[in-house]
C-alpha cells in the first residue's frame, strides 16, 4: 500500500468516500440496497471525476460477501401514544439493506487486486473493434463463477466502432439477470442513442475547487504533510475539476520536497510564477508597455520558469479579470484572498471584455506553440507583442 501512487492509494473504497457526486451515489446505493441494480449504467464526465471508481464500487457492493442486512427502527405508530421501542412489533420496523462493500471479503479483495474473474474491464480506447465486442458478448453467456453478478466495465466506450456498438446493442438490451454493464465515457455525444436509451444514464459533475480541496486536505493529513494556504489553493485550482489531475500534481510535489510544503517549493518544483508577478505582468501589458513586458518574459525564462505554465497562469488571470468585470460576485467561487480579488477588479478596469477574450486566444496559442520555435520564450513574446497592438 505504501508504494502506491496517490490516486490509487486514496481511491474511494466506499460510496461514503465519493465526493461531489451525491446525485449518482444516492440513486445507485438505493438500487443496491433494494437488490435491484440497473442492468446497464452509462457514466459520462470529464477525466478524473470518479466514473471508473464508482463503477468498481458498484461491482464490489453487488458481489460483497460481507454486506449485512440491518434494521432501522422506524415506528409506524403515531406520536403521543407512548409506545416504547422495545415493545414494538416487527411490523413496526422498516427493513433496510446495507449497500457499502466490506472491503474485506474474498470478492472485495479480488476486485481491489484486479483478480476477480467476475469483473471484466475493457478499455475501448485500445480495444475498440468488433472482435473485442464479440469476445465480451461471448463471455456474457457464462454465469459468474464466484459471485452473484458478473459485471462488465467498458471505459471510454465512445471509442468503440460502429460495428462493435451494433454487436453490443442486443446484449445490453436483454442481458441475462446476472449481468450488469457499466459504460464510462468522456464524450457522451459520440455514444449512439440506441445504447444510451438502454442504460441508466448519469452525467458526473465537474468537481468544484472546494470538492477538490476537501480531498486534498484529507490526503495531506494522512501523509503527515503541512501546506500553506496559498499552495493548497493553487493545487486545488490546478486540479481543474479533476481529482486525478490534483493528485498527479500533488504526487509531483511530494516526491521532490520535504513534509512542510511552502509556496517556494511549488515555484521551484513546478516552475510556476507567483500570482503577484502574473498580475504585475498583465498590468504592464494592459499599460501597453511592450518593452517592459518582453523584459519580464526574458527574466522569467532566465530563472528557469516553465513558460507553458506561465501562459496557463496568464490565461487563468485573464479569465478572472473578465468574470470580475461581469460581476464581482463571480470571483467568490475561486478562493481568492481579498487583496488578490481587489487587484483583479482593478485590472479589469483597464481592459474591455472583448479584448480580454482576444488575449486569452493569443496566450492559448502561445501555450500550444512553446516548443515549436527555436527559443521557448518566442511564442509568449509574440503573443505579448500582438496583445499590446490589440490594446492600442
Amino acid at each position: 500500500m505504501e508504494n502506491l501512487v496517490i490516486y490509487r492509494k486514496y481511491r474511494p473504497q466506499t460510496f461514503a468516500q465519493v465526493i461531489g457526486q451525491d446525485h449518482l451515489v444516492k440513486t445507485v446505493t438505493y438500487a443496491i440496497s433494494q437488490e435491484k441494480p440497473a442492468h446497464a449504467y452509462l457514466f459520462s464526465g470529464t477525466r478524473g471525476v470518479g466514473k471508473t471508481t464508482v463503477a468498481r464500487l458498484i461491482a464490489k457492493a453487488l458481489n460483497c460477501e460481507g454486506r449485512t442486512t440491518n434494521y432501522e427502527v422506524q415506528s409506524t405508530k403515531k406520536e403521543g401514544q407512548g409506545i416504547e421501542k422495545k415493545k414494538l412489533h416487527t411490523s413496526d420496523f422498516k427493513l433496510q439493506s446495507s449497500y457499502e462493500p466490506c472491503n474485506k471479503c474474498a470478492s472485495c479483495v479480488s476486485i481491489d487486486l484486479s483478480r476477480s474473474v467476475d469483473l471484466l474491464e475493457l478499455d475501448a480506447a485500445s480495444h475498440r473493434g468488433i472482435d473485442e465486442a464479440k469476445s465480451l458478448i461471448e463471455s456474457v453467456k457464462y454465469p459468474p463463477v464466484n459471485s452473484k453478478y458478473k459485471v462488465f466495465i467498458i471505459d471510454e466506450v465512445h471509442m468503440l466502432t460502429k460495428e462493435a456498438f451494433n454487436s453490443l446493442l442486443k446484449t445490453i438490451e436483454e442481458p441475462p439477470p446476472y449481468a450488469v454493464f457499466i459504460l464510462a465515457t468522456t464524450e457522451p455525444q459520440k455514444v449512439p442513442q440506441t445504447i444510451i436509451s438502454r442504460c441508466q444514464y448519469f452525467e458526473l459533475k465537474r468537481l468544484s475547487v472546494e470538492d477538490i480541496k476537501t480531498k486534498l486536505k484529507m490526503i495531506i493529513k494522512e501523509e503527515g504533510i503541512t501546506m500553506d494556504k496559498r499552495s493548497l489553493d493553487f493545487i486545488a485550482r490546478g486540479g481543474r475539476g479533476s481529482f486525478r489531475d490534483m493528485e498527479s500534481l500533488l504526487e509531483q510535489i511530494i516526491s521532490q520536497s520535504k513534509k512542510d510544503i511552502t509556496w517556494q517549493d511549488l515555484e521551484d518544483i513546478l516552475g510556476i510564477v507567483s500570482p503577484e508577478a502574473v498580475r504585475n505582468f498583465l498590468g504592464i501589458v494592459f499599460d501597453k508597455d511592450a518593452k517592459k513586458a518582453i523584459n519580464f518574459i526574458g527574466e522569467i525564462f532566465s530563472r528557469g520558469k516553465d513558460l507553458e505554465q506561465l501562459n496557463t497562469q496568464i490565461i487563468d488571470y485573464l479569465r478572472l479579470t473578465i468574470l470580475g468585470k461581469i460581476d464581482k460576485t463571480l470571483l467568490e467561487a475561486h478562493n481568492l484572498d481579498k487583496i488578490e480579488e481587489e487587484e483583479i477588479v482593478e485590472l479589469g478596469k483597464k481592459i474591455q471584455e472583448a479584448k480580454a477574450l482576444r488575449l486569452i486566444e493569443l496566450y492559448a496559442k502561445a501555450h500550444r506553440e512553446v516548443n515549436q520555435y527555436p527559443s521557448s520564450e518566442m511564442s509568449t513574446e509574440i503573443a505579448t507583442i500582438e496583445a499590446v497592438e490589440i490594446l492600442k
